[in-house]
């Protein structure tokens, strides 16, 4: 119990076999950070990477790949616990029949905070639901989940925004796209808690899908919760976020509120809302 693992440098963690849950790496109330270094080929029934419960996942570096879960969370499986991107890599993991291609949530007990900031999660695949991240709530149970950053985009590159507390630097956009799912929510599926709000500020997404693509939720199913999609800032700035969205969203059971000026947020696919 407790406890924490640091992977950085170029550390490899490599082909490790678990036949129950934790192919890596198992962590209960502790932490798993990860700055650099190389974990890949890692097997497990869940959480082929790492599974973490009632602790907290912290990317800010190194290459996640190839890992494959028989269930779900490919790459990390998080049980009442906080999962935290600043940069990194999660590319080409699987969860064969579950969710969570890359990145598997639950939590029925504690609030849980998901924040992507940074970094690249590309090329994951689920059997069932969110290729790149499947969250699953319970009514009650605060999520919040963060997706990008809200600070000035309007002075940076294309993909790059501010950095927050430091506007003197920049760093990228979070990137996911070529994520893919079998039933819903090609990149993301939110599931299980009216509670769960999403904010999301910028992305660069693209090319994820649900089956042959031919879905509503080819980059998100949102199940109930609220969706926040804005480019605004805390007093209405404008370009407090950039976001081009590729592939369509579908909510049922929650609320979507989009906010921008006439060019930012721009949507190329469906946004899909049902009405009770």
């Amino acid at each position: 119990a407790g406890g924490s693992m640091t992977v950085e440098g170029n550390a490899t963690i490599r082909a490790n076999v678990a036949s129950t849950d934790g192919g890596a790496a198992y962590l209960e109330g502790g932490s798993f950070t990860m700055s650099g270094g190389t974990m890949s080929g890692n097997t497990a029934l869940n959480g082929a990477g790492a599974l973490v419960a009632n602790g907290s996942v912290i990317v800010t570096g190194g290459v996640i790949t190839q890992n494959t879960a028989t269930v779900n969370g490919g790459a990390f499986c998080i049980s009442n616990g906080n999962y935290t991107m600043t940069g990194g890599e999660l590319t080409y993991n699987l969860a064969l029949t579950g969710d969570g291609g890359a990145i598997y949530v639950s939590s029925s007990q504690a609030n849980t905070d998901i924040t992507i900031r940074s970094g690249s999660i590309t090329h994951n695949t689920a059997g069932k639901n969110g290729g790149a991240l499947g969250v699953y709530g319970q009514d009650g149970v605060q999520f919040v989940i963060t997706i990008g950053s809200c600070t000035n985009h309007k002075d940076c590159p294309a993909g790059y925004h501010k950095l927050m507390g430091d506007d003197t630097k920049t760093e990228s956009c979070p990137i996911i796209q070529n994520n893919s799912s079998q039933t819903s929510g090609g990149a993301i599926y939110l599931a299980g808690s009216y509670d769960a709000v999403m904010n999301m500020y910028c992305l660069v997404e693209k090319d994820n899908r649900v089956g042959d693509g031919v879905s509503t939720s080819n980059f998100m199913m949102v199940d109930g919760g609220t969706l926040n999609i804005t480019s605004l800032g805390p007093n209405g700035e404008a370009d407090f976020g950039k976001m081009e969205i590729n592939s369509s969203i579908h909510v049922t059971g929650g609320r979507v509120t989009l906010s921008g000026t006439h060019d930012n947020p721009i949507f190329n696919e469906h946004v899909t809302v049902d009405v009770a």
